[in-house]
């Protein structure tokens, strides 16, 4: 029904708040457009296997696509390493804190006094 319209437009249509909209349809406003997309796909491989040479170009196209999408988006996760969280970040600085400096054999472990 939506067909990639405002969740503002569905709400009016539908008669009802945009608050009430994603209360009551929030896993339909979330899913619903990677479900309709995966029914499309579904017919066009069945009329394709039919031998149907437009959908199968059209198919074969929206997998290059597909695949080049992935690829920059792999490139840009790989481009941004994971920041650490804080506390990892005040350990692995506590470990080497005085190293290379006069002080870094008075910053070392305290001899057990056991």
């Amino acid at each position: 029904m939506a067909l990639g319209e405002p969740q503002a437009v569905i709400a009016a249509a539908v008669g009802c708040s945009l608050e009430d909209l994603t209360a009551r349809f929030g896993v339909e406003l979330l899913y619903g457009h990677a479900r309709r997309r995966r029914e499309v796909v579904g017919l066009m491989f069945a009329k394709a296997r039919t031998g149907n040479a437009t959908l199968i170009k059209e198919l074969h196209d929206l997998t290059r696509l597909v695949a080049a999408e992935r690829a920059a988006e792999g490139e840009q996760t790989a481009a941004t390493p994971a920041r650490l969280g804080k506390k990892v970040e005040a350990q692995q600085a506590a470990e080497t804190a005085g190293v290379g400096t006069e002080w870094g054999d008075d910053l070392g472990q305290a001899a057990s006094l056991n």
